[in-house]
């Protein structure tokens, strides 16, 4: 599956589309080149569930988490979101209730896996309440869950990236 983005906001509302596709995931990594769209893309995925702060890169701290507001994670799934499907208007509900925190990794800078394995990684991964995302995943990818979701990032043009699920 490919998606071509034309601005951040288009690759925000990727990001919407990706997340409801693919429900059974918890851990998506995100993978490419510098400027691909990746921290974007979270910040859509955030948008999205409601998270309040703002999404800053972890580039400098390795990780950063949010904690899903009281609506994302009880009232949520009684909300109907409107989606555009082929020029088609249908309604469709956001059952992303579940997630109770997101966690947004960047392991750019990361030497070794077992880095990543110190800050807790095997109990997040197993808990099915924690949305994780990891820039960069393709450095850490021996200590990636099976099920995990790989995103590539390619950088077309100055406002073009290309998206694609492998």
């Amino acid at each position: 599956m490919i998606f071509i983005s034309r601005s951040p906001k288009e690759t925000k509302e990727i990001a919407k589309k990706i997340l409801k596709k693919f429900q059974g995931f918890n851990v998506f990594s995100l993978e490419g080149e510098l400027g691909g769209g990746k921290t974007t893309f979270v910040k859509g995925i955030a948008d999205f569930l409601g998270v309040k702060e703002p999404i800053k890169s972890p580039t400098f701290v390795i990780m950063r988490k949010y904690r899903m507001p009281i609506k994302s994670r009880q009232q949520i799934a009684d909300d109907k979101w409107q989606i555009i499907d082929k020029g088609k208007k249908s309604q469709e509900k956001n059952t992303s209730c579940n997630f109770r925190y997101l966690y947004h990794f960047d392991c750019y800078r990361i030497k070794d896996s077992k880095e990543i394995l110190e800050l807790g990684w095997q109990e997040l991964v197993k808990n099915s309440k924690n949305l994780i995302f990891v820039e960069w995943g393709d450095k850490i990818k021996n200590i990636l869950p099976k099920n995990t979701l790989h995103l590539k990032f390619e950088f077309l043009k100055e406002n073009e990236r290309k998206i694609i699920i492998k």
